[in-house]
C-alpha cells in the first residue's frame, strides 16, 4: 500500500510525509472536485495513526491502529463531513437534535457538527499518540460552524492535527486559510488520466474524461452528485440539441418523471453545455461534450453570446439553492425553455 491513493498524487503524498514530524495545526488540501484530495487526506490520517508506517508514509495495514481504522472504530480520529458526503462515502453522520428528516441531504458542515467536534478536541488521546480531525468540505461550512472550527484550530491540544479538504479554495474563510498549511491538489495530465482509466477497463475513456472535466475519478465513480447517468444524459441532450426549436412534448417526456437528476446536477450539466457553446463560438474545441462538436457549432452560429453568457450566470446561481426543497421537475422544464430563448437567433 502506498501513501498516495492514486498515481497522480505521489508528489503531494511526499509533501505530507515530509511534514509528519513537524505538523502544523492544520493542513488544507484543496483542488477540483474529483482530484482525490479527500481520499489522500483519509490515507494520511491513517498513516498518522499507524504504529509502524513505511518509509514513504504508507500505513502498514497490520498494526492495531490500522486495524481500528479499517473497522471504523479508531477513537483518535474524527471525520466531519456533510450529510450528503456521509451517505456517499458510507461515513457516520449524526443529525442535529430535533432536526426533521428531509429528502434533500445537506451539503454543508453544520453548527451541531462543529459543537460535537469541540467535545472530541477536548478529550485526551485514547491510544496515547496523535489525534486527527478530517473536515470535508471546508469550503461549505456555515458561519457559526466556521467560527467554532477556527477557535479549535487556533488553540488545538498537543498532538492534534486538522486535515481540511476543499474543492474551492476561494470559498474557504481567509482566517482558516491563513492558519493552515496549503497543499494544492491538481488533476492528472490527460495522458496520465487516460492511462489510468484504461487500466480500470473504462469504456470510451476519452468521452468520459471530457464529460468529467478531466477528473478520472468522476469518470469512473462520481461522488459529487453532479453527474447524471448515461441514459439521463442522452435524454437531456435530446432536448438541448433542439436549441430554439424545443418542443413541449419532448420536455414532458424527458423531465416529467418522478426520478431524475437533482437541481444541482441539472444546473451543472447545463452550465457545461453553455460553456462549450461559448467555446466553439470562439473557434475553439469543446471541453466537455467533445462528441457534440457539430451540434454545438450549429447552435453557436445562431446564438447571441451575450444572451448565452447571461443565461449561464443564471444557471450557475441554481447551485446556491441546492438546500432548498425545490420541485426538480418544474426546474428542469423551466430552464429548458429559458435555454431555448437564450440560444434563439437574433436575441440580444
Amino acid at each position: 500500500m502506498a501513501l498516495s491513493p492514486y498515481p497522480w498524487l505521489e508528489n503531494e503524498a511526499q509533501q505530507l510525509n515530509e511534514a509528519r514530524e513537524s505538523l502544523p495545526n492544520a493542513i488544507l488540501l484543496h483542488g477540483p472536485r474529483g482530484s482525490g484530495a479527500f481520499e489522500l487526506a483519509l490515507r494520511f490520517a491513517e498513516s498518522l495513526l499507524c504504529e509502524r508506517p513505511e518509509t514513504d508514509g504508507a500505513p502498514c495495514g497490520h498494526c492495531k491502529g490500522c486495524s481500528l481504522i479499517a473497522a471504523k472504530t479508531h477513537p483518535d480520529i474524527q471525520i466531519v463531513v456533510s450529510e450528503y458526503l456521509a451517505q456517499t462515502y458510507d461515513l457516520p453522520y449524526v443529525p442535529a437534535p430535533g432536526a426533521r428528516k428531509t429528502a434533500t441531504l445537506s451539503r454543508e458542515i453544520r453548527i451541531h457538527q462543529s459543537r460535537a467536534l469541540t467535545d472530541f478536541v477536548n478529550m485526551a488521546s485514547n491510544q496515547g499518540g496523535r489525534r486527527v480531525v478530517v473536515v470535508y468540505p471546508a469550503d461549505m461550512i456555515g458561519d457559526q460552524a466556521a467560527a467554532s472550527l477556527l477557535k479549535n484550530i487556533e488553540e488545538p491540544p498537543e498532538g492534534l492535527v486538522y486535515l481540511l479538504v476543499a474543492d474551492d479554495i476561494d470559498k474557504v474563510l481567509p482566517t482558516i486559510r491563513s492558519r493552515s498549511r496549503l497543499i494544492r491538489i491538481g488533476l492528472p495530465k490527460r495522458e496520465e488520466a487516460l492511462s489510468w482509466l484504461e487500466a480500470q477497463k473504462v469504456t470510451h475513456p476519452e468521452t468520459r474524461l471530457a464529460l468529467a472535466g478531466g477528473s478520472p475519478l468522476r469518470a469512473t465513480d462520481d461522488r459529487s452528485g453532479l453527474e447524471v447517468s448515461d441514459a439521463m444524459r442522452e435524454q437531456i441532450l435530446t432536448i438541448l440539441r433542439q436549441g430554439a426549436t424545443i418542443r413541449f412534448d419532448d420536455v414532458l417526456r424527458a423531465f416529467g418523471r418522478k426520478e431524475g437528476p437533482s437541481v444541482p446536477a441539472w444546473s451543472f450539466f447545463l452550465s457545461r453545455w453553455l460553456f462549450d457553446i461559448l467555446l466553439v463560438g470562439q473557434g475553439l474545441a469543446p471541453r466537455y461534450f467533445i462528441d457534440e462538436k457539430a451540434t454545438l457549432e450549429a447552435l453557436a452560429t445562431k446564438a447571441d453570446p451575450r444572451a448565452v453568457m447571461a443565461f449561464a450566470d443564471e444557471v450557475n446561481l441554481l447551485r446556491q439553492v441546492a438546500e432548498h426543497p425545490l420541485n426538480a421537475n418544474l426546474m428542469w422544464a423551466t430552464y429548458a425553455f429559458k435555454y431555448s430563448a437564450a440560444v434563439m437567433p437574433g436575441r440580444g
